[in-house]
């Protein structure tokens, strides 16, 4: 079985390397002379670009619960994370434009550094005041309608346990805000790839759950730890369902 996911993950490899040769030219052109439309045709170029590597990495996503969105509302979505495959089926299943936080180590990178400069937010790690710079910066997309995506975790979740402890950062956005904070839990990612399987991949099933948004009107920094364990409350019931009490370290 490893043998056979190491093969899938050099194919993978592969893969990833053809498409990019293709995609990344178009996304940055594309980019260079949308002007105002630039976030919104860039974004369905990568997410085309995501669909083909799923479908070709041999992983059939499905998510539940996309009648939960608003087209004109931005939210505060909130992810569990194991796997760099995460991000992938971010970008295919959420059903509206969003933005990450991306390091701005990134824009230095040719092509690619002008690409996520244009999609994403960047943060500068290397200064003591990164922090508060992100949640400006993260303010700002949501007061001008675009929604954003965070890790709660802060990082790839290793297991055993299912969910990490959350960090504050998603929660006082949606908060500060006042905007609805909405759980995704992916579910098939630790069978997929995890921290435990070294240049692996397997294909298989990908499957989301979108939760009910959570309403933050009224609500202050007090409400915060309340936040915070009723999304993990939620997002652990669903892992539970696949994995039992806690993800197979190894497997």
């Amino acid at each position: 079985m490893r043998l056979l996911r190491h093969i899938w993950a050099i194919y993978a490899i592969i893969v990833f390397l053809g498409l990019a040769v293709f995609f990344l030219p178009v996304l940055y052109v594309t980019l260079k002379v949308s002007g105002s439309k630039a976030f919104t045709r860039g974004s369905a170029i990568v997410r085309f670009w995501a669909k083909c590597y799923l479908a070709l990495f041999g992983m059939p996503w499905s998510a539940k619960g996309k009648h939960h969105f608003k087209r004109d509302q931005p939210y505060v979505i909130v992810s569990n994370h194991v796997s760099q495959l995460d991000i992938l089926l971010c970008i295919v299943t959420l059903p509206i434009d969003f933005k990450f936080l991306s390091k701005k180590e990134a824009t230095k990178i040719p092509v690619i550094g002008y690409c996520v400069k244009h999609l994403h937010l960047l943060v500068d790690r290397s200064r003591k005041d990164s922090r508060a710079e992100s949640m400006k910066k993260m303010v700002h997309a949501i007061e001008s309608g675009t929604s954003v995506l965070i890790y709660p975790e802060g990082t790839r979740n290793k297991g055993p346990q299912l969910i990490k402890n959350f960090y504050d950062g998603a929660f006082r956005l949606a908060v500060k805000t006042q905007q609805p904070l909405l759980p995704m839990t992916i579910l098939d990612d630790w069978k997929r790839q995890n921290g435990h399987m070294f240049l692996q991949l397997s294909p298989g099933r990908m499957r989301v759950r979108f939760d009910a948004p959570i309403p933050t009107e009224g609500l202050t920094e007090a409400d915060i730890p309340d936040l915070k364990s009723k999304v993990q409350a939620i997002m652990e019931g669903h892992l539970r369902e696949v994995y039992g009490g806690q993800y197979g370290v190894g497997s």
